[in-house]
């Protein structure tokens, strides 16, 4: 199993809550899958983000992907990490408490499914102007082509 495998699920579970998804958008670095809620469009301008939601997907690396989503914080208001359920059922208690301590949410992967196994704390960051055309521009490129990533 590889991680591009879990991105189909993630972005199904973005898009049943309302986010609309975009894809190795450049964060504080390159983050996996970005969730984004927008406010109405008025005129040619992009619209506001009303919250984004930064979804890192790593198989193994505890330490690396909670370090890597804690830094997707600064960015975005919610932070997550998708891992498969087999491998976060074998976890120590300490390393989700770690999740918890960072902030970071933790989701797990099994057969194509998302589900909540550690809730992310939110943070009220207002995304930065650049992020807000970059994910704009995403969106406007994939509802063109009805193409997904």
């Amino acid at each position: 199993m590889i991680e591009n495998e879990m991105r189909p699920a993630v972005t199904q579970w973005l898009n049943r809550n309302d986010y609309d998804d975009a894809h190795e958008c450049l964060l504080g670095g390159y983050c996996d899958v970005i969730g984004c809620k927008w406010d109405e469009r008025v005129g040619r301008k992009p619209p506001d983000l009303l919250e984004t939601i930064a979804i890192e997907l790593k198989m193994r690396d505890i330490q690396g992907v909670i370090m890597q989503a804690k830094g997707n914080h600064y960015h975005a208001n919610l932070s997550y990490c998708v891992m498969p359920q087999d491998f976060i059922l074998k976890m120590r208690p300490q390393s989700l408490q770690n999740f918890k301590d960072a902030g970071v949410g933790l989701l797990t992967w099994l057969n194509g499914c998302i589900g909540i196994i550690i809730y992310s704390t939110y943070n009220n960051v207002v995304p930065h102007e650049v992020l807000r055309r970059r994910l704009w521009a995403f969106k406007l490129r994939h509802s063109r082509t009805g193409a997904k990533p």
